[in-house]
């Protein structure tokens, strides 16, 4: 399956509970460079994969730098 580009302003593509994939949870963040975003998935496992640049992630208390 393929998702063709468009402006999702950071919602997810696939969210928690999906009647199609319900255990699936799959979004595409575009941040401008000093711009922060927090998102929760109670429940869930999650993976962030950056496609272009450097991040930091704080889950639970650990921080983990760039």
């Amino acid at each position: 399956m393929h998702i063709a580009p468009f402006e999702n302003d950071n919602k997810p593509l696939v969210d928690v509970d999906d009647s199609i994939v319900p255990l699936t949870y799959f979004n595409i963040v575009k941040l401008e460079i000093g711009q922060a975003f927090f998102y929760q998935t109670p429940g869930y496992e999650t993976c962030v994969a950056p496609a272009t640049g450097t991040v930091d992630v704080s889950v639970e208390g650990e921080n983990y730098a760039a």
